[in-house]
Order: structure tokens, then C-alpha cells, then sequence
């Protein structure tokens, strides 16, 4: 069972980050960099504990030395990492939409609803970053205001439907 206090909570503080990216988006978008920064960093750290208990040895020291490197060099170079990061942030929202989308059809939800909605927007936006020769001279003037428009949408529908959770 979801708490739906957290749902409601998890809606505000997107809908204020969503805020965030559209009044402030330089200095929001740098933020969120370097948080992603420490977030890969700390994941990296628990990919090592990982290694130890897993039997895919190679694979854990691969995505723990890839997520230790590309975590300090969003930390430490936030702008000039940026560019990179946008293709890698991009490709990972691509499979989590094509996740997300899967299991709205495995659990039958599909319909005019966030389930279905939400991961067609991130599918078809991170097709335009990913093949759109351009974006790469755009995104830091672009990328917040999606960003900051999409975590908007995403609040208001948590906040809205925490109670059918």
C-alpha cells in the first residue's frame, strides 16, 4: 500500500522544483546537476557493497567505477558536463519511459491517465534531445523550462490523484 501523504508530499515538492526551473532555471538547473552528481556517487558507493554479495563481479566494478566517475564530474563541472549528461539523462528517461509504458499495458491501465500520458511526453522528448542535431546549442535555455513545466505536470497529478493510490 503507498502512503498517500508521501504521494502528496512527493507532488509538492515537484510542483516547487517545477517552479524552480521556470523562474531560476540557471542557477536550479546547475543545482540539480550537482545533486544527480552526488546522487550517482552514493549509488556507485552501494554498487560497490554490491560486488561482494553479487556473482556478476565485472558488471558491478564497471557501473560502479561509471558512476563514481560521471558523479564527481557532475559535481565538480556541473556546465561543462552538462552537454554530456543531457544525452546520458536523456537515453536513461527513454528506458524508464519505455519501462513505465510497459507496465501500464502488462497491468492494463492504459487509457487517458498519467500512466499512459507521462510516458509517451517522455518518450517523444527525449526522441527530440537524443536525434535533434540542434538541442545541443539550446539546452541550457530549453532543458529547465521542460524540465520545469514536466515536474510541474508530474506535482499537480500527484497532488490530485494521492488519494486513488
Amino acid at each position: 500500500m503507498v502512503n498517500k501523504a508521501l504521494v502528496f508530499f512527493s507532488g509538492v515538492i515537484a510542483l516547487i522544483l517545477g517552479i524552480l526551473f521556470i523562474f531560476i532555471p540557471e542557477n536550479t538547473l546547475i543545482a540539480y546537476i550537482q545533486v544527480l552528481g552526488i546522487m550517482f556517487v552514493i549509488f556507485g558507493g552501494f554498487k560497490l557493497f554490491v560486488v561482494f554479495k553479487d556473482g556478476n563481479l565485472f558488471l558491478n566494478i564497471l557501473s560502479f567505477i561509471t558512476m563514481l566517475v560521471l558523479g564527481l564530474l557532475l559535481i565538480f563541472y556541473p556546465i561543462k558536463s552538462v552537454f554530456d549528461i543531457l544525452y546520458f539523462t536523456a537515453i536513461f528517461i527513454f528506458i524508464q519511459a519505455i519501462i513505465n509504458f510497459s507496465s501500464t499495458v502488462i497491468n492494463e491501465k492504459l487509457g487517458f491517465n498519467n500512466e499512459t500520458i507521462a510516458p509517451v511526453i517522455m518518450f517523444i522528448l527525449t526522441l527530440i534531445i537524443i536525434f535533434h542535431p540542434f538541442v545541443l546549442i539550446a539546452v541550457e535555455v530549453i532543458i529547465p523550462y521542460i524540465m520545469g513545466f514536466g515536474l510541474i505536470y508530474m506535482g499537480l497529478v500527484e497532488m490530485f490523484f494521492a488519494n486513488e493510490y
